[in-house]
């Protein structure tokens, strides 16, 4: 907002750039802010059109606002755009949605997306400035049963395989588990929907923080270099990541029924890849290397074939 202000009560500076911080402009800012409010609920009363039209502009820089300021926060929210697995919904429609689960990680938020839409569950991604406070936000002062999305029940909604068909799988699983072990990952045999996803690829925040320091490493030289790999030295025990094999998707099952090791641990290899791309994962140069090996081993075998 610009405007010309016609004043013998604010003490410009000698420059005349600015004014001297004193009482006067303290009242004349509070002014000036209780006009701005006024003016923006007069919108929402008489011409709510027009409000969403300088919210859609100026979207960033409200929500930053709305997180400290509460009458901006009670004006605006109900404008306020989120992303969510059901695509673009505004506070007002979130308040109508019921029960909603937010994931504080724009990769994690698109990995687990179709998963949520097949389940007919909303995810709300919090990944962008402000979008935490304000969804936490509204889940306290207006009493919505909004949850973050915990660790330890993201994969609730997995459901587990019979002992026949886990015996089924288990040389894929072995062969499997030999492929992946290069990636500190292990693999596990699991039904969910939607079955087009063949496999899903979590790990918990010690993995993820480990593949950032291995990321880091291998793109950095000299002392860091040397610095990040005695930091990777020093974990004991490296914990692993999961790649679970959907039996849901007529991909896993039929390589539920082939015997060849080679054509197995290479499929893996690019679904692994795969699994990582999906989930907005960085790759590591081994990862991107084992990919290309894989495709090859799998253009000789169908070859050969």
């Amino acid at each position: 907002l610009q405007c010309f202000l016609n004043t013998r009560g604010l003490r410009p500076t000698a420059s005349r750039e600015d004014f001297y911080e004193d009482r006067a402009l303290s009242d004349a800012r509070g002014e000036f802010a209780a006009a701005v409010r006024r003016h923006l609920a007069q919108l929402a009363e008489e011409d709510p059109d027009r409000l969403k039209g300088i919210v859609s502009v100026h979207a960033e820089a409200i929500k930053a606002m709305a997180v400290w300021d509460e009458e901006l926060f009670r004006l605006f929210i109900d404008y306020l755009s989120f992303e969510t697995s059901e695509g673009l919904m505004t506070g007002a429609a979130l308040k109508r949605a019921g029960e909603a689960v937010w994931v504080h990680s724009v990769p994690k938020f698109k990995q687990l997306k179709p998963i949520f839409m097949a389940q007919g569950r909303l995810l709300i991604c919090t990944g962008y400035a402000s979008d935490q406070e304000l969804i936490q936000a509204m889940a306290e002062r207006f009493g919505l049963p909004f949850q973050p999305l915990r660790e330890d029940d993201m994969f609730d909604t997995l459901e587990d395989v019979t002992p026949a068909e886990r015996q089924r799988g288990e040389l894929l699983l072995r062969a499997a588990d030999e492929a992946l072990f290069p990636f500190e990952c292990q693999a596990k045999l699991r039904r969910f929907l939607p079955a087009d996803l063949p496999v899903l690829y979590a790990m918990s925040d010690e993995v993820q923080f480990l593949r950032q320091l291995q990321t880091a490493q291998e793109n950095s030289s000299g002392i860091f270099s040397g610095a990040l790999a005695s930091m990777l030295s020093g974990v004991e025990e490296r914990p692993l990541a999961t790649l679970y094999l959907n039996l849901n998707s007529p991909i896993v099952r039929r390589l539920c029924t082939a015997r060849d090791t080679g054509l197995l641990e290479s499929m893996v290899q690019v679904l692994y890849v795969q699994a990582l791309l999906a989930g907005g994962h960085p790759l590591r140069g081994g990862e991107l290397k084992t990919m290309n090996q894989a495709l090859l081993a799998l253009l000789e075998h169908t070859a050969g074939i």
